[in-house]
This record gives structure tokens, sequence and C-alpha cells, in this order.
């Protein structure tokens, strides 16, 4: 299961020559050819990541532009987040304006909370690449 979250400013930005398409050097494959956004533009608050990522659907924001998928995972499972973007010493930044953040102590309950089993979510192995 891949839940992917962007703010997706770049393939639907105004100034975009190819709308929808995003390449990475001149002549390149298309970076976004059948890739699906689960999360995009104003739904990439830190609110949705921690819903996501502990399987909460009933605590993703409404009305806003998501698939409303969220992780399904088992004791037995592996979770791999991988997050690029920007931040400083205890915490990270998240891409929609108004910037939100996601604080280490936050991120640290929740994944306590998940290997306790206190979440909708569980695991057996988590990887979080930041």
């Amino acid at each position: 299961q891949i839940i992917v979250m962007q703010t997706d400013d770049i393939a639907t930005h105004e100034q975009n020559p190819f709308p929808g398409r995003v390449y990475n050097e001149v002549g390149g494959p298309n970076v976004y050819n059948d890739m699906q956004t689960d999360y995009s533009g104003s739904a990439v608050t830190s609110a949705n990541f921690f819903a996501v990522l502990k399987g909460e659907e009933d605590q993703l924001d409404e009305g806003q532009q998501s698939s409303k998928r969220v992780i399904k995972a088992g004791p037995n499972d592996r979770i791999l987040v991988y997050f690029a973007g920007f931040g400083s010493r205890g915490f990270l930044a998240m891409p929609s304006y108004p910037y939100d953040q996601i604080y280490a102590d936050d991120l640290s309950a929740a994944v306590k909370g998940m290997a306790a089993g206190n979440a909708s979510s569980t695991f057996k192995s988590m990887l979080l690449v930041l």
C-alpha cells in the first residue's frame, strides 16, 4: 500500500507549459506518469498526516482534496515513511499554506501509540526517512 501526500504545486502551476506533467530533464520521462496522489494542496496537513499514519479515517479533515485512504497495517506489517521537505530542530514543516508543523514529540507519541496498539494501524517495524 502506497499513500502519497504532495502539494502538487509544480504539475498544477499556471506557468507549467505541460499541465499535469512534470519533467526533471529536457526530453526525459514524465515523472508524474500514472502516479496516484492521495492528498494534495490544502489536504497536505499535519492533522491528515497523523490520521493517515495511524489509520484513522474518522480523523481526516473533511472537504479537502484527498482519496480518504489511510494506512491499514497490522502487527506483521512494515511501514516506510519518506518525508521530503524542510524543517528544523524538533519539527518538520508541512508544505501547504498556512504552514503547520509535525513536531518531534507528536510524531514520537504517534509511533509509540501505534506500537502499543493504541491506533487503528500498528506495525512490525517502521522506517522514517526524514
